[in-house]
């Protein structure tokens, strides 16, 4: 039974799976807020403009 001592670190294929993971986590919640912020302003912009 190996516990949580005897395990073997994570090999650099995984962590650099796990790096461009966080990486793609970040990129769909900044688009995320980028749209909800454009939404506002679109709809705070065009009453002004029609």
């Amino acid at each position: 039974m190996r516990g949580p001592v005897n395990e073997p670190a994570p090999s650099s294929d995984a962590k650099a799976t796990a790096h461009a993971a966080g990486r793609g986590v970040l990129s769909i919640t900044a688009a995320k807020v980028y749209f909800i912020f454009a939404g506002y302003a679109v709809q705070i912009a065009l009453p002004r403009l029609l």
